[in-house]
């Protein structure tokens, strides 16, 4: 089995996470029921992720949550889920998850960064350095109800008003 889950999700709560553990324990669990006898039991993914808000959805206009929080909540799980046995944890680093948030967030002036990584050999902190640009503008700020983003010019077919409305529920 591969089991894909997001952490660093609005409200997400410890018990939350715990219930990540507990459900692949019981899938772990279940799988061994099955495959009684047989010489192969089979294995368990968890691949935990941190959500990167994207445009054009409801979550656009949501802080992405702390890079460091999210590692050490990855770490937790990972140990956790270590001592169910037959269980292969993987993750993205929230190092790049913020990267990715940073990209799909950004405006023109994330260009900046992106030149000065390039010319810096895909060194991102040091590019993020070089420029004036704070990239936590992006990645780590709530957005207000009526900001412009930039993406804003395209029309994706969904109201904008009725995108934040969906956000609203999620968030409370």
């Amino acid at each position: 089995f591969r089991l894909y889950f997001l952490i660093g999700v609005p409200e997400e709560t410890q018990e939350d996470r715990d219930g990540i553990v507990d459900l692949v324990k019981k899938i772990r669990h279940r799988a061994r029921e099955k495959t009684a006898g047989k010489k192969q039991v089979g294995r368990i993914t968890a691949s935990i992720n941190p959500l990167v808000p994207k445009p054009h959805t409801p979550l656009m206009w949501m802080a992405m949550a702390e890079p460091k929080e999210l590692l050490t909540h990855i770490r937790t799980l990972s140990g956790k889920l270590k001592k169910i046995g037959g269980v292969t944890t993987i993750y993205e680093p929230p190092k790049w998850s913020y990267l990715q948030c940073l990209l799909a967030r950004g405006d023109r002036r994330v260009a900046d960064i992106l030149e000065a990584a390039l010319l810096s050999d895909e060194n991102w902190n040091a590019a993020m350095k070089k420029t004036p640009i704070n990239p936590d503008f992006y990645v780590l700020r709530e957005r207000g109800e009526d900001e412009t983003f930039p993406w804003d010019i395209l029309d994706y077919g969904v109201d904008k008003p009725a995108l934040y409305s969906r956000y609203k529920k999620i968030i409370s």
